[in-house]
């Protein structure tokens, strides 16, 4: 009941454009974060990493420019803000690199011409296999569900058999011991019996191909780096980030024929080591994935990003309400 008096009363706003009469008081830059862009389906894949509707993805794009936003490169971004303008400006970014913005999210970009900027995982630009990050998601999608639960309960150990599913299949993904990781991974293969073949099916239905990629660069699309294996930082040696690092930003400047100026952190993860390797290498920001809009004087290095609420849009423009709600507040008590 209380959840439906919520609910409704989050309809009431929307409808009644209280986003757009708040909007009117503050300026605040955002930079938009999608991953996949396809009907979102219950498999454990999809959800993990947030697959929304073409029609949501656009839906979101003329939400952000109904409000007022001007959609902008992030290299335009990063300048105002450097220079503490804060202006009402929108950028969209894509994480990892999958076929689907290219298909189905590209094509609004450039009926609109709206720029944008993708970080890619670079290790998977025509790959015939998965990354292991990617192929435990599937893997587990494929299992029952007490099967799934088990073999991850199992994997970080009774000490941990309090977690949620979805917490300890986190702490698989950061586990410091990354060989025991891949052959929990490569274990879970087997017992489903995967074949290397189908693994190349799936790398080849999910992945971006290199001209897709050199297709949405020579049209709006800045192609930046997310990692060469998209390795969590927290839990991998500075030798593994600064190798990670170099080898994804070496990729662009060889296929794409320029250097890397923004980075995606892999799971929106800081490290002091990988600041300091980006600024070595020439870059002038980064990604986070810390849920707000920018600020003034902010961190280039830690740019936080805004994600959508699931398919509801009624959720999506009440967060909008809750920042420009928490600017004013910021303004009249500071």
């Amino acid at each position: 009941m209380l959840w439906r008096m919520t609910e409704g009363f989050k309809q009431g706003c929307f409808r009644i454009g209280l986003n757009r009469l708040l909007s009117r008081c503050v300026n605040l830059p955002i930079i938009l974060c999608f991953h996949r862009i396809t009907p979102p389906s219950s498999s454990f894949f999809d959800r993990r990493l947030e697959a929304i509707a073409p029609q949501q993805f656009e839906w979101i794009l003329s939400y952000v420019g109904a409000m007022g936003y001007r959609f902008v490169p992030l290299e335009k971004m990063h300048a105002d803000i450097q220079e503490s303008r804060l202006l009402r400006e929108a950028v969209v970014t894509f994480d990892d690199g999958f076929r689907d913005q290219y298909e189905n999210a590209y094509p609004v970009l450039k009926r609109w011409r709206i720029p944008a900027t993708l970080f890619l995982i670079t290790s998977t630009v025509d790959a015939t296999s998965l990354l292991w990050l990617h192929k435990l998601y599937i893997l587990l999608g494929h299992m029952d569900a007490q099967e799934a639960q088990a073999a991850v309960k199992d994997y970080v150990g009774r000490e941990h058999a309090g977690l949620s599913f979805y917490e300890a299949v986190r702490r698989v993904v950061c586990s410091p011991d990354r060989a025991r990781m891949h052959r929990f991974i490569d274990g879970l293969a087997q017992r489903l019996g995967w074949t290397s073949e189908e693994e190349a099916r799936w790398a080849r239905q999910v992945y971006l191909t290199s001209e897709q990629i050199r297709v949405m660069r020579d049209n709006g699309v800045a192609v930046e780096s997310h990692g060469h294996e998209h390795l969590p930082v927290d839990s991998v040696s500075p030798a593994d980030i600064r190798r990670d690092i170099l080898q994804s930003t070496s990729w662009i400047e060889e296929h794409l024929g320029y250097r890397a100026r923004f980075f995606g952190y892999p799971f929106g993860f800081v490290s002091p080591v990988s600041v300091q390797v980006l600024r070595e290498l020439g870059c002038v920001g980064a990604c986070t994935t810390e849920h707000r809009p920018l600020r003034a004087g902010e961190d280039p290095f830690a740019l936080p990003r805004v994600y959508r609420d699931g398919d509801h849009r009624a959720r999506f423009a009440w967060r909008f309400s809750g920042f420009y709600l928490g600017a004013m507040r910021e303004r009249l008590f500071r």
